[in-house]
């Protein structure tokens, strides 16, 4: 006996798997994937100046960093 639901079922999965491979090798999806690699990029390198700079005013003794039992504080002097 034929199981028509499982037929179904790889049949809807083939169709949805083939039109997902196509959306995805788009070149509107090519374009998001370039837009979404460069955002990543320029958040790296915003993250990257800023430590920089924590680093650059940790060692120059302007920031310095408060513990105790209640959590740390950063304190710039001046």
């Amino acid at each position: 006996m034929v199981d028509w639901k499982k037929i179904a079922l790889f049949a809807g999965g083939t169709l949805f798997g083939t039109a997902g491979i196509k959306i995805l090798a788009s070149d509107d999806a090519k374009k998001v994937y370039t837009n979404c690699t460069a955002a990543a990029l320029r958040a790296k390198d915003c993250v990257m100046k800023t430590v920089t700079l924590i680093v650059k005013l940790v060692v120059s003794k302007t920031l310095t960093f408060c513990c105790n039992h209640s959590g740390c504080q950063m304190l710039l002097r001046t």
